[in-house]
């Protein structure tokens, strides 16, 4: 651990299609829950008692999107990262084992060692689709979009769906 951010609470939040897999960092705590509307109130609540500096989840795609829209409006200090980036940073601390647990606790130390940019995007105005801007295709942003779409009309997010635009992780960096 470095002791000069001892003091500094990240969470790293490694997301599935069916689990969100939360590990706070320093005190090691863990916790799985759905990543569904229920599962995702569930992870605001347990994220809340920490009171943490960064909460920090890859950019999926769209399995990020629910949860990102609760976290931002619950008021959390969100943090959308680029998957990449954090599997070169877990590769360059020798971290060769991926799990989603593992995954969880990597994305908290990226965020305690690297102190990314929180994630200024306005909930009422996604969806947002986030992605590299080299590597994004017609293709990834139809299904984002499609992906998106659905969970609006499924209730899991309520957000309007009719801006979008196209971000890119790299930028302002």
């Amino acid at each position: 651990m470095n002791t000069q951010n001892n003091n500094e609470i990240n969470i790293g939040i490694d997301t599935g299609q069916a689990m969100l897999d939360i590990h706070v960092r320093p005190t090691g705590e863990f916790q799985s829950v759905e990543n569904n509307p229920e599962g995702i109130r569930t992870a605001i609540r347990f994220i809340r008692k920490f009171k943490p500096d960064r909460v920090l989840i890859e950019a999926t795609g769209r399995l990020e999107m629910a949860f990102f829209c609760a976290a931002y409006k619950a008021g959390l200090p969100v943090c959308v990262c680029n998957p990449i980036q954090v599997r070169k940073f877990a590769q360059a601390i020798g971290r060769m084992a991926k799990t989603d647990k593992l995954d969880a606790q990597d994305i908290a130390y990226y965020g305690e060692t690297i102190k990314p940019a929180f994630t200024d995007l306005k909930p009422e105005k996604l969806p947002v689709l986030i992605c590299n801007s080299t590597s994004s295709s017609v293709k990834s942003l139809t299904t984002r979009n499609e992906s998106i779409n659905s969970s609006v009309r499924r209730g899991w997010v309520k957000c309007s769906p009719t801006l979008y635009s196209v971000t890119s992780l790299n930028s302002g960096s």
